[in-house]
């Protein structure tokens, strides 16, 4: 799982080193290759730390399982929340970072708050 998390924050850091950083409008073969690359990262990251976690026993799977539901719900509200005020309210459309940084902090404030009631 290191090896993976390593590889996708060293790509994200070469790209962000590159002096053409910022937005790209036509970054062609080797922008679909980069985003490709840290993607296949990524999913690997987090399939491999799931796996991990399915293979533990006792508390830390249930409060796993439990923070991993939580967050899967949270965002998906939130997220149909709020595609209903951008249906009918015209609301500005929202960068998939936002997202994504919702749904991390659901499952890490969830975690936390599970992991303390167990204890």
């Amino acid at each position: 799982m290191f090896v993976y998390v390593a590889g996708y924050i060293l790509l994200v850091f070469l790209v962000w080193m590159a002096p053409a950083s910022g937005q790209r409008k036509d970054s062609g073969l080797a922008g679909l290759v980069v985003a490709t690359v840290a993607s296949g990262l990524i999913i690997a990251t987090v399939v491999d730390g799931a796996r991990l976690q399915r293979r533990m026993g006792g508390v830390e799977r249930q409060i796993f399982l439990q923070s991993t539901s939580l967050a899967f719900f949270v965002t998906v509200l939130g997220a149909v929340a709020y595609a209903l005020f951008e249906v009918f309210l015209d609301a500005p459309k929202l960068s998939m970072w936002l997202l994504w940084s919702w749904g991390m902090a659901a499952w890490g404030i969830g975690s936390a708050v599970i992991a303390k009631r167990a204890t």
